[in-house]
């Protein structure tokens, strides 16, 4: 019972710590500039701290390491395609997005292509990838949590739901920011730490107990090319595209701000993730029978580490699921009050009430979210990975040719989307009717490659207007001559024209 008070009392200190660090940074937050992009200053130990945090979520922290635990170390590193899409982000994608000077992902792709129709849709789409991909969040955190706290689910998803609530409406950018570089100290810390103990405790050569197939990179046969190739096209272009992940390039104070941020982010946080799943892979040797499996790392903290760490574990695994969540929550809020109200329907609105409205809307999304988890359907959860890979395949190729590629066209990048989006939803119904794909690849990379063929087959039939190539030139101007500049009206070294 002490053990268990003094859990419950290390995780109960740190959300306080959470809600009233959030409360406190958002005195920073009274212009609608500081609240969306943090007047776009934030330094790098910010933004390091925010991106890490935001990619390190309920999935990766839970779900994945449960690949480690049940099908072997070599299979649970291989599910983090991530990697290589964060050198991609950090080199040719954010920074010219930071560049291009928009407040929301949704910002860019409207203003790139000059094209409402396209803005729209790209909102449309986050609902729906994004908004399931937050349920799922909610879902796994509170169930496997629940179980180590020994508290009932609905509790666990009222608790999530009502302090990623008041962190975000409170302070948008600034209270999310802060807490998220709080939330990935915590989490990292405590994954570090909990390594060598954990080894000390259990003996090195618990590592020579597990079965042979679980040092195999498709755990002998039971996991599929096709499968680790999904994994990998999922994450390693769904992460860097998705609009929760590529908004923290838009707050950092410059280009080489990002850029440091995000190796640094790469590097200490693959040190964590390292950690945790060579750990929950070891605890497979300790005790088989966790179910399901995503529950396998929390229960080693309380099993194995003991109140104390095992408390402050369990503090940043939450920490990992909670600061996913309120990013998300801020770029829905984003989607409705910016790139819905303020853009499309009434240009002429006030920053007050823009402000108003982005606050009403998330406090209303969360409330949403929370009612489906309630309901807990287990649909949701796959809707995680369709909303990863409606990312990778309708925002990246997009994305990406909008900023290293002059020639894209608004008839290419929207047919992209459109065909990349409906392609990966189509594709996963099919997957959970059992539908079994002949070629070995999956959903999301059939979804990949028709995207980028129609979004470069239908950019060479068409041609870009004045207003795309002068929103490109915001880009790269060194990408035009000077008889381009004086067709299309623009001063050599003016990047604000168009």
């Amino acid at each position: 019972m002490a053990e268990y008070a003094i859990l419950l009392g290390i995780f109960v200190a740190t959300l306080i710590v959470y809600v009233f660090t959030g409360i406190f940074a958002s005195r920073y937050a009274k212009k609608l500039d500081e609240y969306y992009v943090m007047r776009a200053n934030a330094p790098t130990i910010l933004v390091m701290g925010t991106y890490t945090a935001t990619w390190i979520s309920a999935i990766g922290i839970l779900a994945l390491t449960g690949v480690s635990y049940k099908f072997g170390f070599p299979a649970g590193l291989l599910s983090w395609g991530c990697w290589f899409g964060f050198i991609i982000g950090a080199f040719w994608l954010g920074p010219q997005m930071r560049r291009f000077g928009a407040w929301t992902a949704f910002d860019f792709f409207g203003d790139r292509y000059d094209s409402n129709f396209i803005r729209i849709l790209s909102v449309l789409l986050m609902f729906i990838a994004l908004g399931s991909y937050l349920c799922a969040q909610i879902m796994g955190s509170a169930v496997a949590l629940a179980a180590m706290l020994n508290m009932p689910y609905q509790i666990m998803v009222v608790l999530t739901v009502i302090i990623f609530i008041v962190i975000t409406v409170v302070g948008g950018a600034w209270s999310v920011t802060v807490t998220d570089t709080l939330m990935f100290l915590i989490f990292v810390s405590a994954a570090i730490i909990t390594f060598p103990l954990f080894f000390s405790i259990t003996g090195w050569d618990i590592l020579w107990k597990l079965p042979e197939s679980h040092w195999t990179w498709n755990c002998g046969g039971a996991l599929s090319l096709g499968v680790i190739l999904g994994w990998q096209f999922t994450w390693m272009f769904g992460m860097i595209a998705a609009p929760h992940q590529i908004s923290r390039a838009l707050i950092a104070k410059d280009e080489w701000t990002f850029i440091k941020a995000t190796i640094l982010a790469t590097i200490v946080g693959f040190i964590g993730v390292w950690c945790s799943h060579l750990v929950s892979a070891a605890f497979y040797a300790v005790n088989p029978n966790v179910q399901p499996s995503s529950a396998a790392f929390p229960t080693m903290a309380v099993t194995v580490l003991g109140s104390g760490l095992g408390g402050y574990l369990i503090a940043g695994i939450y920490a990992a699921c909670l600061s996913t969540a309120t990013t998300m929550l801020l770029v829905l809020g984003f989607g409705i009050g910016r790139d819905i109200i303020q853009r499309v329907i009434a240009p002429t609105i006030s920053e007050g009430r823009v402000l108003w409205i982005t606050r009403v809307s998330i406090l209303g999304i969360g409330l949403i979210e929370m009612a489906i988890a309630l309901l807990n359907p287990p649909i949701v959860l796959t809707m995680g990975l369709i909303g990863a890979g409606v990312f990778s395949a309708a925002y990246f190729p997009a994305m990406l040719a909008g900023c290293q590629w002059k020639r894209v066209t608004k008839w290419g990048a929207g047919i992209s989307m459109f065909l990349g989006g409906c392609l990966t939803i189509i594709g996963w119904i099919l997957n959970l009717s059992g539908f079994k794909w002949p070629t070995g690849l999956g959903p999301v990379q059939i979804a990949l490659i028709v995207s980028v063929l129609s979004l470069v087959i239908i950019s060479l039939l068409t041609k870009p207007s004045a207003n795309e190539l002068k929103a490109f030139y915001k880009i790269k101007p060194e990408a035009f001559s000077e008889e381009e500049l004086k067709i299309l009206g623009i001063l050599k070294g003016d990047k604000n024209r168009g």
